[in-house]
């Protein structure tokens, strides 16, 4: 909500602008646009309308140089706006709604420029747009479908969602019918910019006309006239479905009609909600969601800030060269004092590095919300589709995440939660006849663990039955009775992860295919993450994501092979460690290393990739995990952590997935960077 003295602020403002046109009208278009940027700051969005129509208005008259005939027309149309912004100066009991007090003086006026135009069209012979108008509608069309994209998510998955659980809130209702009546006053300039011939035309009034309807309806429910019942939500989340739809048909431009049918259904759910008194059933489903509605965000190009986020990687590899120039000073030329002076200039330039550092990767990053604000309305609709009830938890919304991880990891979370509807959560006889509580608990988890990001989607269902795993595992070819004979229940659990693997009985709308666990696991692996499935029988099951907190800059402990550097990042790394060959045990062939009594297999790295290979009596071993496995890795030196910047490898590079990028050291040395989750993968 604008602060009041804002409010009353931008209308003194637009008041002055006013009177200053009056007195010297040549000042029109300079003092409209100064009232633009006030009635925006305001979000007087039927304001800010008048003044695109004035403009529109002006452009028709400077184009036919009519300027001295309309002086009176101008007149009078200053008038009626002055009088609006009169009656907006005196409503300090609702000031944080001029737009809807003034709703009929407005619209009268609106209709009264445009008949101006029109008039003066056919007087004239001339059309009203030209390429200032064809910019406008460039302008004004780029305009609206940004506001779609911030508000859809948020009304649909915010506002609508914390409406379900909590329909009395009047802060919210009130919030929901601000963005509504925003929304619905831009679709109305949208139409006005249109060109006659345009085929948004139509389609732009039909979503007018729902969202005249829908603002009707919410008014009658703020006056406490109507009840806000789940049918009503279903109608706004209709509605707001239009949006995206509406975007579509104007980038096409291809004439589609979009339906109005939701016109007749905003009419019956009215109807039926006075004919039962508003005692209609309630939905089944419970959220936990608290939202925000006074957030504000700057919006900054991606592009801007991945130069910054490699402007800095980049400065880490100078602060790399600076310490190995020290070292070289030292050893070959004997200069202590030159050293010295290096090295301290090394360390403001690392302290200047690192504060850069956190600052470009900060303004990178998002919280989780952004990723979990989907899922309420989903469940919802899954909720109200199959009968289970269902109550959702988040936690940890505020945990931030690199925004490229963000962007990628939504199909996969859609995915998991999916499936624990589907095949977790039971039907409410079910529960009960188990003991359970009729409705099912999916929770949904955030938090920080050292440089990663743990993500847990945690639901109190079914479990998974390893049992049906196996026969459906032999059954389909997956594996054999032999192999299955020979496998954990880890490691049966595992198989839901195989491509084309289902244990479904059916195939429906939510799972089933064989298709998606797999994709998970890809995609997830592809953003250097893991991913793992604990379960109990008719108790539940949780699925863990471990996800590094940026994919650019991190923190690796560089080895030698040969003559090859290759980088382990920290996120993987548990220790690294001296073997004596003699504390080893051999099992099956490979090397067995007993360490804080646990059984850890050591590979050697040089005959992954196929580099000489000489055997050590002591080995230098690198202890690496991916959240549940560990495994040790011989390499024939370890040199040092330090700050890298990892780079993507070249196409033609990229067919060996064990190597994840690459990164520059301070000497020019090209340094590989090991893929530990793929790595821990194949050696399994």
């Amino acid at each position: 909500m604008i602060n009041k003295n804002i409010i009353q602020y931008g209308i003194t403002s637009i008041g002055r602008a006013l009177a200053e046109m009056r007195n010297d009208i040549s000042l029109i278009e300079p003092h409209l646009e100064y009232i633009k940027k006030y009635s925006s700051l305001c979000e007087f969005i039927e304001i800010n309308r008048i003044c695109y129509e004035l403009q529109r208005l002006m452009v028709f008259i400077n184009n036919n140089n009519l300027y001295e005939s309309y002086i009176g027309i101008i007149n009078e149309i200053l008038d009626d706006f002055e009088d609006i912004m009169n009656v907006s100066r005196n409503a300090s009991s609702n000031i944080n709604n001029i737009d809807y007090i003034n709703k009929i003086n407005i619209d009268f006026l609106l209709e009264k420029i445009n008949n101006i135009i029109l008039s003066g069209t056919k007087n004239t012979g001339q059309i009203d747009y030209d390429s200032s108008n064809d910019q406008l509608e460039i302008d004004l069309t780029e305009s609206f479908i940004l506001e779609v994209e911030e508000n859809y998510s948020y009304v649909c998955d915010e506002l609508l969602v914390s409406l379900s659980n909590n329909p009395n809130n009047n802060e919210l209702i009130c919030e929901l019918f601000r963005v509504i009546h925003s929304l619905k006053g831009n679709i109305g300039l949208l139409i006005s910019s249109f060109s006659k011939e345009s085929h948004n035309v139509n389609n732009a009034q039909v979503v007018l006309e729902v969202f005249q309807n829908i603002e009707t309806l919410l008014e009658e429910v703020r006056a406490d006239k109507l009840k806000l019942l789940p049918n009503i939500i279903d109608i706004f989340f209709k509605t707001m479905d239009l949006l995206p739809e509406l975007v579509t048909v104007i980038k096409e431009d291809q004439g589609q009609i979009i339906n109005k049918n939701i016109l007749d259904e905003i009419k019956d759910a009215r109807e039926n909600i006075i004919k039962n008194n508003g005692n209609i059933e309630n939905s089944t489903n419970v959220v936990s969601k608290t939202i925000d509605i006074s957030s504000k965000t700057i919006r900054v190009s991606e592009d801007k800030l991945t130069k910054l986020i490699n402007l800095s990687g980049e400065l880490a590899t100078i602060k790399n060269t600076i310490v190995q120039l020290v070292r070289k000073i030292n050893t070959e030329y004997n200069l202590p004092s030159l050293s010295k002076e290096i090295k301290e200039t090394g360390i403001q330039i690392d302290r200047i590095y690192k504060d850069m550092e956190q600052t470009t990767l900060s303004a990178r990053m998002v919280e989780v919300k952004h990723v979990f604000q989907k899922f309420p309305r989903v469940i919802r609709d899954y909720s109200m589709q199959s009968g289970k009830r269902i109550f959702l938890v988040m936690e940890g919304e505020n945990t931030e995440l690199d925004k490229t991880i963000i962007e990628k990891i939504g199909d996969p979370l859609m995915h998991m939660v999916r499936n624990s509807l589907d095949h977790g959560i039971e039907m409410p006889e079910e529960r009960e006849s188990a003991g359970k509580s009729p409705e099912g608990k999916i929770i949904l988890r955030a938090f920080n663990r050292g440089r990663s990001i743990i993500i847990e989607i945690e639901d109190d269902g079914r479990g998974i039955d390893v049992e049906k795993v196996r026969r459906k595992a032999i059954d389909k070819g997956f594996i054999t009775s032999i192999q299955a004979a020979g496998m954990t229940k880890k490691q049966l659990t595992n198989l839901i992860f195989a491509p084309g693997f289902s244990t479904a009985e059916k195939t429906t709308d939510v799972s089933g295919r064989g298709v998606g666990m797999d994709v998970v696991r890809n995609n997830i692996s592809a953003l250097k993450g893991s991913v793992n499935v604990f379960s109990q029988l008719m108790k539940g099951t949780k699925i863990t994501v471990q996800l590094p907190l940026t994919l650019a800059i991190t923190k690796g402990l560089l080895t030698r092979i040969d003559n090859q550097i290759f980088v382990f990042p920290i996120d993987n790394l548990v220790e690294s460690l001296k073997v004596n060959c003699n504390d080893l045990m051999s099992a099956r062939g490979e090397r067995i290393l007993v360490n804080r009594g646990e059984l850890i297999g050591i590979i050697s790295l040089a005959e992954v990739f196929g580099l000489p290979y000489s055997e050590k009596t002591e080995l230098s071993t690198v202890i690496i995990t991916d959240g549940e496995n560990k495994m040790g890795v011989e390499v024939d030196q370890i040199i040092n952590d330090q700050e890298i910047l990892v780079k993507p490898l070249p196409e033609n590079l990229t067919g060996d997935q064990i190597i994840s990028g690459a990164t520059i050291l301070g000497d020019g040395t090209i340094a590989l960077v090991v893929n530990c989750l793929e790595l821990i993968s194949k050696g399994n």
